[in-house]
């Protein structure tokens, strides 16, 4: 508790006094200075994450805190919906110590420093479940355009947070944490055979707005 403290009042200073670090060093704490510009984006329809909101202000400190913790990682669009997640659950210290064993443990900072090698294999394996499970859904993207890599790094890099409604965003996480990145991949393949019908005959444009858009369906 004392490192979340000191890491808070670090963040804090460093927004008030505007002490940012060039962006072009080794540290990326000069990211932070982009946190407000994402937080209006995040959750909008819930109202709690904009200027003005109950959550405006425990979020922006999250994210600044975490920045100031990890420098070499900084802000990276997309945390502010896994940080959000958190606050809708926990209070601000317990949600810091969630999202730190997050990118930790898991499979974020690769992502959020787009890691191609680590994309890449990634994309691999869902490609081959993908083709094995649904070959003619499979086929179809080719034949329009659609890459994996245009939706999946956003789902995976997000664990759906940007993608889907809240309730169901919560059962995605609760598997997740306890099964790791194989459930996001059974995930993302169970939402391809979910809207197989829309899909196998959508154009590109239309299958990438439905892939992006998912809140915005009928999920049951």
């Amino acid at each position: 508790h004392d490192l979340y403290i000191i890491m808070r009042d670090k963040a804090r200073e460093n927004r008030e006094t505007g002490a940012m670090p060039s962006p072009t060093g080794p540290s990326r704490e000069a990211s932070a200075s982009i946190i407000m510009m994402d937080l209006t984006r995040t959750f909008p329809i819930l109202n709690l994450f904009q200027e003005g909101g109950p959550m405006y202000e425990p979020l922006w400190r999250l994210l600044e805190t975490y920045v100031a913790y990890r420098p070499e990682i900084g802000y990276v669009q997309g945390m502010s919906y896994l940080a959000a997640v958190l606050l809708l659950h926990l209070d601000e210290y317990e949600a810091f110590v969630v999202l730190a064993n997050m990118m930790s443990k898991y499979h974020f900072v690769p992502y959020f420093r787009m890691e191609m090698k680590e994309l890449e294999k990634h994309t691999r394996i869902f490609d081959f479940f993908f083709e094995e499970q649904l070959p003619k859904l499979f086929e179809h993207f080719k034949q329009i355009g659609v890459e994996t890599t245009t939706y999946i790094i956003e789902w995976y890099l997000t664990c759906f947070s940007r993608s889907l409604p809240l309730d169901v965003i919560c059962r995605i996480w609760d598997r997740f944490f306890l099964d790791g990145l194989p459930y996001l991949c059974r995930v993302g393949l169970g939402i391809l055979r979910y809207f197989k019908k829309q899909l196998i005959v959508a154009n590109f444009d239309r299958a990438m707005t439905l892939l992006k858009h998912l809140s915005d369906e009928h999920i049951d």
